[in-house]
């Protein structure tokens, strides 16, 4: 892209950083802030302690916003909800951003702070057999990468990996309809040049879905929760399509009714409203909120088992 396009771009994205931090600024938030350089993580990571003080599962929520945006602490409520249903501990990851932090930097922020809990430095006792990476979006993509990593260095095995609308392919264009996901083509882009750096796109450190089938046997369990109408469910169809080929658990999810982003914009309706123009809010489907206590609990269910607690997912919104 030009450099004139990249600066345009990266002015949009240091605006939508100081909207979201104007959000979040001063919220009192529920997880405990574990800061980068203590305990081992390479960055902030964000705590929710199981109730049991024996080792429980522990989910490792990533959040999405094309590796150039988003913001831990926007999920917060649904980490604590997810804690508190099903008695897990969760750990909620504040990565390195593109372009300042290119790849692999975002992947090695969620290692660490995976093997940072697993080795009780976090605080929390982790039965190190459960680990299930979460990712929305771009999160999706670092759940995959980080598995295969965690996988090489045999620090952790995780158990699975919980794929939400997912991005897997940097050295795809999105499709025209781009701004279907809130970006147009062109800040698509530009978040997948400023995430490659100076990687190849095509490079599986980048791009998951450029795997090998044989490499490709290295990714755990996956459970894929596409969105309808998503411009990326074609990369989500190539997810399940490689991974069936390998011979992998792969559980498959459409979800009807919602839109690109809409799990971290129903986990705080508050960040969403004040980020979002009118005419957007206003296209979005109804009853995406109701879609989306529908899916996490449904979700879970599938692989944690029943709720401990049955308590209805509210997103904060003051």
């Amino acid at each position: 892209m030009s450099d004139v396009a990249s600066q345009v771009a990266y002015r949009t994205v240091r605006y939508l950083r100081a909207e979201s931090e104007r959000a979040l600024r001063g919220r009192s938030l529920s997880g405990v802030c574990v800061p980068s350089g203590s305990a081992g993580p390479l960055c902030d990571v964000w705590v929710h302690r199981a109730a049991s003080c024996s080792g429980r599962p522990l989910i490792v929520e990533i959040h999405g916003g094309g590796f150039a945006l988003g913001d831990a602490r926007k999920g917060d409520a649904l980490r604590q909800w997810v804690c508190d249903s099903f008695d897990v501990n969760v750990i909620g990851v504040g990565y390195r951003l593109a372009p300042e932090s290119p790849a692999p930097s975002q992947r090695d922020d969620v290692v660490a702070a995976v093997e940072a809990a697993c080795a009780g430095r976090l605080g929390i006792e982790v039965d190190a057999s459960r680990v299930y990476l979460m990712g929305c979006s771009a999160g999706a993509c670092l759940a995959l990468t980080a598995s295969v990593e965690l996988a090489r260095k045999g620090s952790v095995a995780p158990a699975g990996c919980i794929l939400h609308y997912p991005y897997v392919d940097a050295s795809e264009s999105i499709p025209c309809n781009g701004d279907a996901i809130g970006l147009s083509a062109e800040m698509a882009h530009a978040f997948n040049v400023w995430y490659a750096g100076e990687l190849d796109p095509c490079d599986p450190i980048v791009s998951p879905l450029s795997l090998d089938s044989q490499a490709c046997k290295e990714f755990p369990p996956c459970w894929i929760y596409p969105v309808a109408g998503d411009p990326l469910m074609p990369q989500a169809e190539a997810l399940r399509a490689r991974l069936e080929g390998a011979g992998l658990a792969c559980s498959w999810y459409p979800v009807e009714g919602a839109y690109h982003g809409y799990l971290e914009d129903a986990a705080d309706m508050e960040a969403y409203r004040a980020q979002t123009m009118d005419t957007t809010l206003a296209a979005r489907p109804d009853g995406f909120l109701c879609v989306a206590r529908r899916v996490l609990r449904e979700g879970f269910e599938h692989i944690l088992g029943p709720a401990v607690r049955q308590i209805e997912f509210i997103p904060t919104e003051r």
